[in-house]
Formats: C-alpha cells, sequence, structure tokens
C-alpha cells in the first residue's frame, strides 16, 4: 500500500518536472505501474516503459486490465 507522503512526492514528480520536453521515459522498479498510468494520461506523447520483475508486471496489467502487445 503507498502512504501518503509516497503519493504527495509522486504528484509533485508528476506536475513539477518539465515532462513536455521528454520523449520516453523507462521505470525502472515500478511497481504495477501507478505513477506510469498517470504520466500517459497527462502526458499521452511520452513513450513510457514499465520495468520489474516479471510477476510484478503480469500483476499490474492485470489490475490495470491492460492488454499485452
Amino acid at each position: 500500500m503507498v502512504g501518503q507522503s509516497d503519493m504527495m512526492c509522486a504528484s509533485a514528480a508528476l506536475h513539477h518536472y518539465p515532462w513536455d520536453d521528454i520523449p520516453s521515459v523507462v521505470d525502472v522498479g515500478s511497481g504495477i505501474g501507478t505513477f506510469f498510468t498517470h504520466l500517459a494520461k497527462v502526458f499521452p506523447h511520452t513513450r513510457i516503459t514499465n520495468q520489474d520483475l516479471p510477476e510484478v508486471v503480469i500483476q499490474g496489467h492485470v489490475s490495470l486490465d491492460i492488454q499485452y502487445s
């Protein structure tokens, strides 16, 4: 479970970093992809790679209802 301070830091990074200038991001140790999901919604032009252990990535696909491509 994500703590409130973790959520506040993620929100600050999402809203105060110049993502407009970033064409791609690799999120290493990203867990199920909670941060990258919000990033993708706000900055759809950014290509995002979610990297974690295979079982964690599969759990993220299931919980975020993402289809394998």
